[in-house]
């Protein structure tokens, strides 16, 4: 697992994941996969 703090970029924003190594490629891409593994499921909306 990934490890990476969240941060609140200004006051009354949502907490957003604090990246400074953005050199380290193996990181950034472990992060990426982690956080495409827990979006949800888009869903598929029935023509009418």
């Amino acid at each position: 697992m990934v490890k990476s703090a969240e941060e609140l970029p200004y006051d009354g924003a949502r907490p957003m994941f604090l990246v400074e190594d953005v050199d380290n490629k193996e990181f950034l891409y472990q992060l990426i996969t982690e956080i495409y593994k827990e979006l949800p499921t888009l869903k598929v909306k029935k023509k009418k």
